[in-house]
């Protein structure tokens, strides 16, 4: 169960995370993995050098679904991947509703840069978006906060379903025969093209009115975790530039509530993962160019 040179074969699961939910399902998955003959490392994408995963045998992508397509700083990320030469990828997302053909856009553009796809899986997970305009005490909050996460049931039938792949390649064999070829159907295409043609208006009107009310207390945290550089505090106050990719992280985790969509937001839900204590990377490895690199291939 080891590669030719001896060393154990390397999963690395990359993920990005807006509010808890991804970041949560991914630490499960290395939990869930680590029956298989595999180490497995776990990383915050906009924290590490896409030219890392060229250390690894498999590939783990995993990322929240935001209007039926992959976050663009996950694409950024695929993008500057280095060639996989064959070796073994799959995809994980979580989502609200409808994750639409957003695994398969990811997963073809895993598969031109030489990833072989063995597979995809998709998990339902609170939406962090409605639960920012849901008043707390509401009856979507409260399915959210006493929901039990002790078991995701789509992560373990993958890998029940996978278990054999996964160990072929740990044994040292081609991922090629475990190839998939996994298309949306029909009616997930045209939903898809749709959200993703509607998306730049929607994330405009909101884009427009993302500030900080009087609860500010000046603490430079939105800005440390942007996971795009987009925030600047400036004269004590965040500022939001246009590269925003409405993760919604600094709303969730201002630690006063200071943080708005217009009003529609002021002492409604704040939600950070499942086990209510996600804490986003801060100062990001390589700083503001690192972010800006991987979010938005630097972000105008």
């Amino acid at each position: 169960m080891k590669r030719e040179d001896g060393s154990q074969t390397r999963l690395l699961i990359a993920y990005f995370s807006g509010t808890g939910n991804t970041a949560y399902v991914a630490a499960y998955l290395k939990q869930a993995l680590g029956r298989l003959p595999l180490t497995t490392d776990l990383d915050a994408i906009e924290r590490r050098q896409p030219a890392r995963a060229r250390t690894f045998d498999i590939l783990a992508i995993g990322f929240p679904v935001y209007g039926c397509a992959p976050p663009s700083l996950v694409l950024d990320y695929i993008d500057l991947l280095p060639d996989g030469n064959g070796r073994g990828t799959f995809v994980f997302c979580t989502k609200a509703f409808f994750a639409g053909g957003a695994p398969q856009l990811a997963l073809r553009r895993l598969v031109r840069r030489g990833y072989v796809p063995l597979g995809v899986v998709t998990v339902q997970m609170p939406g962090s978006d409605a639960l920012a305009f849901s008043r707390k005490g509401s009856k979507r909050t409260m399915a959210a906060a006493n929901r039990d996460y002790s078991q995701i049931s789509e992560i373990d039938r993958f890998i029940a379903m996978g278990a054999e792949a996964i160990a072929a390649i740990a044994a040292g064999n081609s991922a090629g025969p475990y190839r998939i070829h996994h298309f949306p159907n029909v009616v997930a295409s045209v939903l898809t093209g749709f959200c993703i043609a509607m998306m730049p208006l929607i994330m405009g009107f909101l884009r427009r009115r993302l500030r900080a009310d009087g609860r500010c207390i000046s603490c430079g945290l939105c800005e440390r975790i942007c996971p795009v550089g987009n925030i600047r505090v400036q004269h004590g106050r965040p500022r939001f530039n246009q590269h925003c990719i409405l993760c919604l992280r600094c709303l969730h985790n201002c630690p006063r509530e200071a943080i708005q969509i217009g009003r529609a937001t002021v002492d409604k839900t704040r939600w950070r993962g499942p086990s209510g204590s996600f804490h986003p990377p801060e100062g990001l490895q390589g700083g503001t160019a690192q972010a800006e690199m991987i979010g938005g291939k630097k972000a105008q």
